[in-house]
């Protein structure tokens, strides 16, 4: 069975906007960012990295500060078979208390009210996030061919 490793916070971007807020501050957490990295043998040990990256108001305008940040979840693998039994939104799932603590942790030390992030239905964030992918990869141009 996979076992996680590493949970790392790897970028962590908050500002303040200068904007006054209401009582309550709006959010929309999305997946903006998901790779999937190629199994690799360290000292013996199959590893499968993963990265994401997340965005607190993907969409909303006018918010009176911006959060992304980025981590990467590493799982030490008996072989790389155990790879295919890590669906997707599984691995999301292992990182989401991370991101929760690190969401409200950063705003009960800033001027705005704590950000306590509800529970996250892992599969449907991916499903989004995949939809998201295929439109904007439907709207870009072609690349030019050499």
């Amino acid at each position: 069975m996979p076992k996680i490793r590493d949970v790392m916070l790897l970028s962590s971007l908050f500002a303040d906007s200068g904007r006054e807020y209401k009582d309550k501050i709006s959010h929309r957490l999305a997946l903006t960012l998901y790779h999937r990295e190629d199994v690799m043998v360290s000292e013996g040990v199959s590893l499968l990295p993963v990265r994401m990256l997340f965005d607190l108001f993907q969409g909303l305008d006018g918010q009176p500060f911006q959060l992304m940040c980025s981590y990467r979840i590493v799982y030490e693998l008996k072989d790389e078979s155990e790879a295919v039994m890590l669906k997707d939104h599984v691995i999301l799932a292992h990182v989401i208390p991370y991101l929760r603590e690190h969401i409200s942790g950063l705003t009960v030390k800033s001027r705005f009210p704590v950000l306590y992030i509800d529970t996250i239905n892992t599969l449907d964030m991916l499903e989004e996030y995949n939809k998201s992918r295929a439109t904007d990869s439907s709207e870009a141009p072609p690349s030019p061919t050499l």
